[in-house]
């Protein structure tokens, strides 16, 4: 390559065959630690029209880039602007194009590229891409992919969305909407975009129908309902969309998910978390528990008791369906009071985990058909069983103590209660976090409705409980 630096035939069959070698990701360091990729750079600044040459030479600088994409001596050669200046030469090159976005969504992988591309305006050269060649679904794909990896920062997401890129990127999911690779390449980036844009800029669009045609046009495709229903739930943190999400029927479509893949771990998971989110607009609840949604999470418990995520998730959208009406009683029909025992025991360690489990007691005890059967299970014991774990997490003990206050019902369990000195561990909690507010004032109101019961030993209250 040094020796005929202007014969772009050899410069041209050299860079593919240092493209073949870096197939092989031994190789990478080796080409690097002979500067070789520095003769590469030199070539495709040195033939910038032609294209055999460009293609070949940006294909072997991006698998070198993404063979060691932290490596500096490849950040210093500042690809992205090569890339750029390809992207404007041949912007009307099909084929070219097609090789192009592909190298750079393979770029993009590394985040050290972010920033430099956004304050290259590449996000731009990449909406003229894909408004030149709308119906070219291999560049679209490759064009979502780059945006996708883009926009995990913050930063190149927000630009994206300043120049209305996710309409594009809607547009190439409607044009296609029975292809798979289109469906995932679009979900993905509009799932990426979703996270840090304004909800308005969604909502005018109305994506959520556009997932749902999805949905049900691949109802037996794993790979997209995982895609859709994770895009889903960034929807659905933007409660305008619940109310709508719930009136085109979604959450049947989630419902009809759980069941027909009630073996799949992910997928249950990611159900769980949509349906939670759902609840975030109190008005949908109701309309959860009308299709016994509620029940299709429980079998996704039992399924699989011993995965935390998947018992993590579905005890916070019980807990979220719970936050609404008096559903305490259909829950403990289900003895669902049994499988939460069960993740208490199991996970019995798990901080995540138990706090939610105290949060869906806290509800679940409002009801006092459900106490007494509680009582008799040991619910009380697995409580003080959390206390006794996390001694010094104030939080834990004071969900605890809201908890235990439901639980007593006016004081009727406050005997089983005694029973196993619960007042010994709240005092003790009071005392070592004398600055909390929440746990003061909780911690109190079990303590006042004890002593209320306990006539012979009379708990007294330190002067500094605002009960006392």
């Amino acid at each position: 390559m040094k020796s005929f630096e202007d014969n772009r035939e050899i410069q041209s069959e050299c860079c593919e065959i240092m493209y073949s070698l870096t197939l092989d990701k031994h190789f990478s360091l080796k080409l690097m630690d002979i500067n070789l990729h520095i003769d590469i750079l030199s070539t495709l600044k040195r033939f910038p029209e032609d294209k055999n040459v460009q293609i070949k030479a940006i294909c072997a600088l991006t698998s070198l880039i993404e063979n060691e994409p932290s490596d500096t001596r490849l950040f210093q050669l500042k690809m992205h602007l090569h890339i750029q200046k390809a992207l404007q030469f041949f912007r009307k090159d099909q084929d070219f194009l097609l090789i192009v976005a592909d190298s750079l969504q393979k770029l993009v992988l590394s985040e050290s590229y972010h920033c430099p591309c956004i304050r290259a305006g590449i996000h731009l050269n990449i909406q003229n891409v894909m408004q030149y060649f709308k119906r070219n679904k291999e560049i679209q794909c490759s064009c979502c992919k780059a945006i996708n990896n883009l926009a995990k920062t913050e930063l190149c997401s927000v630009k994206f969305l300043d120049i209305d890129l996710h309409i594009d990127i809607l547009s190439f999911m409607r044009r296609f909407p029975k292809d798979k690779e289109a469906q995932i390449a679009s979900m993905k980036a509009l799932t990426s975009l979703i996270e840090d844009g304004p909800p308005f800029k969604f909502l005018q669009l109305k994506i959520h129908l556009d997932i749902q045609k999805a949905i049900q046009l691949f109802s037996k495709d794993v790979e997209i309902l995982q895609i859709a229903v994770c895009c889903l739930q960034r929807l659905f943190i933007d409660r305008s969309y619940c109310n709508l999400s719930i009136r085109s029927g979604i959450h049947c479509d989630i419902q009809i998910i759980m069941r027909s893949f009630e073996h799949n771990k992910m997928l249950q998971e990611n159900c769980c978390v949509a349906i939670c989110n759902l609840t975030l607009d109190k008005k949908c609840s109701s309309q959860l528990m009308k299709i016994n949604l509620h029940i299709n999470i429980q079998s996704a418990m039992k399924k699989f008791p011993e995965d935390k995520d998947v018992q993590l998730e579905s005890i916070d959208a019980l807990t979220s369906l719970m936050e609404i009406g008096s559903f305490q009683k259909q829950f403990f029909k289900l003895e669902m009071h049994l499988d939460l025992q069960k993740a208490m025991h199991f996970f019995s360690e798990d901080k995540d985990l138990l706090q939610s489990t105290i949060r869906f007691l806290q509800r679940f005890f409002l009801n006092e058909f459900c106490c007494c059967p509680c009582i008799r299970l040991g619910l009380h014991l697995d409580i003080q069983a959390v206390m006794h774990t996390f001694p010094d997490d104030k939080e834990i003990q004071s969900s605890c103590c809201v908890a235990l206050f439901n639980l007593l019902n006016d004081g009727i369990w406050a005997p089983d209660l005694l029973q196993i000195d619960i007042h010994i561990d709240i005092e003790a909690a009071m005392e070592k976090f004398p600055d909390f507010s929440d746990l003061q004032r909780e911690g109190a109101k079990v303590l006042q409705s004890l002593s209320a019961i306990d006539k012979e030993n009379k708990i007294i209250f330190d002067k500094r409980n605002p009960l006392a």
